[in-house]
């Protein structure tokens, strides 16, 4: 008779296999994800064909990672629907054909996190141990980072007009130049936006009905930075079209030397469609719980053990009505 349970085992261990590697990524690129929002100055310059570069920073994170880590974990369940299917198919052929499985197999068949033989308490410890450290990777921290995004994103975004800002910002300098400090400029500390602008409003108003197109993150670096090049940048203009006050030269010329090395990540972060980014970030969320659930029980193969056990049971007792003789021989 043909083997057929052999090269299915080894399909099997291929797929589960192809989980884990896939598993290991995903749960580092998760874990990274959340740890730069908690960095949102960081940017980074990917090499594009022709020496072009494109930035990525953290508005990407905050508008796209929850989805992007969704997607990743729904592929993830392709290989465990693959070795759930071959793990039906060998216990058809254990059942039709009368099988019996070597301990070996049955692992093979099951996966390592089966615990029936773990007799010893040193065998416990390790399946437990081996198992909560592939829990924690492959299931907790994609789920951990998606909600540390979105606690970030929830909390920490918040909408404004670079033009008022600037405007706000040379109107106080202007009233108190004796008082300037740069390094606490700040976009606006008083905005925040409401559940209504998060999930209501893709492009939310100020105090003065003003729409506002552009969006940040609430952090006294990321902030301070920008503010001082935007001013700058306006006193540079001003400077070509008409004479400015001596107070101001000397504001551009402090903001110079201040801004020499820095760069402002607000502007190139993506230009957020609010209302559809909230529901997304939502819906993917509450997706990735489902699915991560789905994929937890695949990869343990919850209810296979049960099955097994229940065709050697039927195997070993005698069929109902058959023969005296065939009962006692």
């Amino acid at each position: 008779m043909e083997d057929t349970v052999g090269p299915a085992l080894a399909r099997i261990g291929h797929y589960r296999d192809r989980f884990s590697a896939g598993g290991l990524v995903i749960g580092f690129v998760s874990a990274l994800m959340a740890l730069w929002t908690t960095a949102p100055a960081l940017d980074v310059s990917l090499p594009l064909v022709g020496g072009a570069q494109a930035g990525l920073n953290v508005g990407y994170v905050l508008m796209a990672g929850i989805t992007v880590l969704a997607i990743a974990i729904m592929w993830l369940v392709g290989p465990l629907l693959s070795m759930r299917r071959l793990q039906e198919a060998v216990l058809q052929d254990v059942e039709r054909q009368s099988i019996s499985l070597s301990a070996t197999q049955r692992r093979e068949l099951l996966g390592p996190f089966v615990s029936e033989n773990a007799d010893k308490r040193w065998d416990l410890t390790g399946y437990h141990f081996s198992a909560g450290i592939r829990y924690l990777i492959f299931f907790v921290c994609p789920l951990l980072g998606q909600f540390w995004i979105a606690e970030e994103y929830f909390r920490k975004v918040h909408a404004y007009d670079r033009d008022v800002v600037i405007d706000r910002i040379l109107g106080e300098a202007s009233s108190r130049p004796e008082a300037i400090d740069p390094s606490k400029w700040r976009i606006d500390p008083k905005s925040k936006l409401s559940v209504t602008d998060y999930f209501a409003r893709s492009k939310p108003k100020d105090a003065a009905g003003r729409i506002l197109s552009r969006f940040t993150v609430a952090n006294s670096d990321l902030e301070k930075n920008c503010v001082q090049l935007w001013v700058l940048e306006r006193l540079e203009t001003a400077a070509t079209r008409a004479s400015i006050s001596d107070a101001q030269k000397r504001l551009a010329s402090d903001l110079t030397s201040r801004t020499e090395d820095l760069k402002c990540v607000v502007d190139a972060f993506p230009r957020y469609e609010l209302a559809l980014n909230s529901w997304l970030n939502v819906f993917f969320f509450l997706l990735s719980l489902w699915i991560a659930k789905i994929a937890w029980s695949l990869y343990y193969s919850r209810g296979l053990a049960e099955k097994l056990d229940a065709i050697h049971a039927a195997r070993a007792t005698p069929a109902t009505g058959a023969p005296e003789g065939a009962k006692n021989p």
